[in-house]
């Protein structure tokens, strides 16, 4: 807040009281975001009660309301006339006429309240999501046939897992983070539009119509998400928040998955070429400043569009297939990077990174190192995190492998088989591209498990309908 008090013609003076630490109080309540006031004017006035209350905001969160630490220099320098370098992140703080941040800093409190209890709801969900799906494999792998009665609810299953980052994103708009807003959402939500894809893929003669419909729904989630602001994932509700201040705008990591996923479902309709220009459309989407200002998800994308190109159209992958897909990732990083740095608007990380290190490449690869440190970080302080890291990979492998007990799944529809690998390797290659590694990679594990047990559940539907045997009562070997 600021209490602008000047008068006309008077040399202003600035005051800025900031909060170092949280108090004992706030640790209570677990507020961790620390007070700041601000205020200009003539000192005899400074502090007149019946001053304007206003917001303060900056470019460094696109935010009312919200400033970063980093911006407290900037202003100081600014004020006195001082130029500002180039090395430092923070930008100046402003002022507007909106609210005081009252409401602002209630859902940042009932956020804290909810995200742990949030946080291993997910966690039990994907892991029992997963457990059934490693249930099913291990049967069609022991047995050679799954039950055709475990058809229609594992494929529900795997439908609501990949509504579920839908779900938090669109959780992001709810009107309280309470648990009585929250859980009922997380409860209701996932479910329902696993039904409704359900519905619409019933209209078509596509076998994965649903996951189509799924992956609709998700970019019409994001860009109008980002129309408005990315007011939704702001705050979502499993994930970082502006509140931590690593990333106060744009997309998060954790929903490049979402980004990722719902662009592939989209893509496995269309021929190779519109569909590689949908995901170079992603990856723009997920880099460009204004838009998603994300360059790890940028790449992710960028990858899975070179992997789609050669996957689509190239009968194997050797290494002018693997400097291919190197060549779209450079090609695709180096524009979100000149645009980042010369587009016009507010700087980005993107932007200050270029203009810090255009020619150095050691301070590049020190950046690149610091990245992977925090990923490693993350794995070791968050150990649950290697069930879906470890997952992804061996899923890969299956795919590849196509055992016998997997093949008649694995290829009844060859651009899904495609997918699901383009799917898994763009995240793997999130690991590597963002500096919280885990959270950008981690999701797309249920995309990936869903996508080898609903194709094993239609074939096993198929058979129960056509009266075929299966390959292990016909004790057929491949």
């Amino acid at each position: 807040m600021r209490r602008d008090l000047a008068v006309e013609g008077a040399s202003p003076v600035l005051v800025i009281v900031v909060g170092v630490t949280v108090s004992p109080a706030m640790a209570e309540r677990g507020d961790e975001v620390t007070p700041l006031v601000m205020a200009r004017g003539e000192p005899d006035r400074l502090l007149r009660p019946n001053g304007a209350v206003r917001t303060l905001s900056s470019d460094s969160t696109r935010q009312d309301g919200l400033v970063a630490n980093v911006d407290l220099a900037p202003t100081i320098l600014g004020f006195f006339g001082l130029p500002i370098p180039s090395d430092m992140d923070g930008l100046t703080i402003k002022v507007n006429d909106a609210p005081a941040p009252f409401a602002l800093h209630r859902r940042h409190l009932e956020h804290r309240r909810t995200r742990l209890a949030v946080w291993l709801s997910l966690l039990a969900f994907v892991v029992a999501a997963g457990l059934l799906g490693i249930a099913v494999v291990a049967t069609l792998w022991r047995r050679g046939s799954i039950p055709s009665a475990l058809g229609p609810p594992m494929r529900f299953v795997s439908l609501t897992g990949a509504a579920l980052l839908v779900a938090i994103a669109v959780g992001g708009t709810l009107p309280h983070l309470t648990y009585a807003w929250v859980f009922p959402f997380l409860f209701l939500f996932p479910p329902a539009l696993a039904w409704l894809s359900l519905a619409a893929g019933s209209r078509s003669t596509d076998r994965f119509g649903p996951f189509t419909f799924l992956g609709v729904v998700g970019l019409a989630v994001l860009a109008l998400d980002a129309i408005l602001g990315w007011r939704a994932l702001r705050v979502p509700l499993y994930g970082g928040t502006m509140f931590d201040g690593a990333r106060f705008y744009g997309l998060p990591n954790v929903f490049i998955p979402l980004l990722l996923g719902s662009a592939l479902f989209v893509a496995r309709t269309m021929e190779p070429f519109p569909g590689f220009l949908l995901l170079v459309a992603a990856a723009l989407f997920a880099g460009f400043p204004s838009l998603g200002a994300d360059v790890g998800g940028a790449i992710t994308l960028f990858v899975a569009a070179g992997a789609w190109w050669v996957l689509r159209v190239r009968p194997s992958v050797g290494l002018r297939e693997v400097v291919f897909v190197a060549g779209v990732t450079a090609v695709g990083l180096a524009a979100i990077l000149l645009a980042n740095r010369f587009l016009p608007g507010s700087p980005t990380h993107a932007a200050r990174f270029v203009e810090r290190n255009g020619g150095r490449l050691g301070q590049a690869f020190d950046e690149v190192r610091h990245r992977l440190g925090v990923g490693a970080h993350q794995v070791l302080t968050q150990p649950a995190t290697l069930l879906p890291l470890v997952g992804l990979p061996v899923i890969l492998g299956l795919v590849l492998a196509r055992p016998a007990p997997l093949r008649p799944a694995l290829e009844l529809d060859p651009r899904w088989t495609t997918m699901v690998s383009v799917l898994i390797v763009a995240s793997m290659a999130a690991y590597f591209a963002n500096d919280t590694g885990a959270s950008a990679a981690a999701p797309a594990f249920i995309y990936a498990m869903g996508g080898i047990v609903y194709p094993a559940m239609l074939v096993a539907e198929g058979r129960a309908r056509t009266g075929a045997p299966s390959p292990a009562r016909t004790g057929a070997r491949t």
